[in-house]
């Protein structure tokens, strides 16, 4: 099971920094960008999480004469996506540090222009930029912009871990006397 999910794991983690450095060569950091990126950094994650269903059917199919509990399913699926998660993290602080030290603050700017020009009534503007007002108070600290990014990958290698653990669970065959 441990070399399963250490591969599978590497894999997935592998995929996620393949296609979020891509997306960053091919959109670079632009405020123009911001939208497109989001949908293909969300669309990196889910297709980068398949690695999980391909890892707990292997361990089923060939490592488990066919058998998988629920829990074996689960257990090998939140350990692929720690590692997962720990490879976007890192790619995050490499990315917040040498690849685009300036993304919080241009990032920050964006959605406040977003809210000023969004036509809503300004007492709505004024709720908005107060909630981002906190918001840049925590994306500021170091660590929170990369445990975020490291919490939303887990979250959804977590989601593809229940879904695929229920689904090729197996029920042991009772013997008949």
């Amino acid at each position: 099971m441990k070399s399963t999910i250490i591969r599978y794991g590497i894999l997935f983690g592998m995929a996620l920094l393949i296609g979020f450095f891509t997306s960053y060569l091919i959109f670079g950091s632009s405020p123009d960008n911001y939208r497109k990126s989001e949908v293909v950094g969300y669309s990196v994650m889910i297709i980068s999480s398949i690695a999980i269903f391909f890892a707990i059917k292997e361990y089923k199919d060939q490592r488990n004469q066919g058998q998988l509990t629920f829990f074996d399913g689960l257990k090998i699926g939140t350990g692929i996506s720690v590692i997962g998660a720990l490879f976007f993290a890192f790619y995050n602080w490499v990315y917040f540090n040498w690849l685009n030290p300036g993304f919080m603050q241009e990032y920050m700017d964006y959605n406040k222009a977003q809210i000023l020009n969004s036509g809503e009534p300004q007492q709505v503007i004024d709720q908005q930029l107060a909630e981002l007002a906190q918001y840049s108070d925590l994306m500021s600290n170091a660590f929170f912009p990369i445990f975020t990014m490291f919490a939303t990958v887990f979250f959804i290698g977590l989601l593809f871990t229940l879904v695929t653990a229920a689904a090729l669970k197996t029920t042991p065959e009772l013997k008949q006397e």
